[in-house]
């Protein structure tokens, strides 16, 4: 267990490819009794590590301007901290047998708002 600086995090990933291997870190306080979630959001990470590594590459291949790298580099660890999270609450949820609850009428309502903005 580990103390982060930053008062949010909960989990960290270190990722040592030379010798293909990996740290995940939890945080010791507050424990909050999501362990599982959070061990399982850093394993996401670990999965899709290479992914994350080659869009960093492109983002600062694509972007020289630091301020530019910046906005794309941090739209980027947005998505893919979303992404880790959504992955690891259905692989929890379902390891636990509990159905999420879907909410079809938030779905429709984002697609018509997106085709609405495409329109314009």
């Amino acid at each position: 267990m580990v103390e982060f600086i930053r008062e949010r995090q909960s989990g960290d990933l270190r990722v040592d490819a030379e010798n293909r291997q990996a740290l995940v870190m939890l945080a010791g306080q507050p424990w909050r009794r999501d362990e599982e979630l959070v061990l399982v959001h850093e394993l996401m990470h670990l999965v899709l590590w290479q992914l994350d590594r080659l869009l960093d590459e492109s983002v600062a291949l694509a972007f020289p301007e630091p301020g530019q790298r910046e906005f794309a580099g941090n739209r980027h660890l947005e998505s893919l901290e979303e992404i880790c999270e959504r992955l690891a609450r259905a692989l929890v949820t379902a390891e636990r047998g509990t159905a999420p609850v879907l909410n079809y009428e938030g779905l429709a309502e984002d697609s018509r708002d997106r085709v609405r903005r495409e329109g314009e």
